[in-house]
């Protein structure tokens, strides 16, 4: 869909990431543009690692460098640990 709006997920890997990663690839007017973790997982596909199909966005560890490469406009939703998400929030 190309209306659908953009989303980096920050702390993805984890138990709330994982979810996160389902309920976005469940609805037609999202799309995971990016996937981000300091955890394990690194370089696996996030869609896999969550538990559901491959979706083509692998887990990366840079928020910076991904929200620089997101189309505008997009949403950062960050579920990463307290202060790693406070200096994403100053970054965006």
């Amino acid at each position: 869909m190309s209306d659908a709006v953009s989303i980096l997920l920050c702390g993805a890997a984890g138990k709330m990431g994982k979810e996160a990663v389902k309920a976005i690839q469940g609805r037609a007017d999202l799309r995971l543009a990016a996937a981000v973790t300091q955890r394990s997982g690194l370089g696996s596909d996030a869609g896999s690692y969550a538990g559901i199909e491959a979706i083509g966005v692998t887990l990366g560890d840079d928020c910076y460098a991904a929200l620089a490469a997101l189309p505008s406009p997009a949403v950062v939703v960050d579920l990463s640990r307290g202060e790693p998400a406070f200096a994403h929030a100053e970054k965006a």
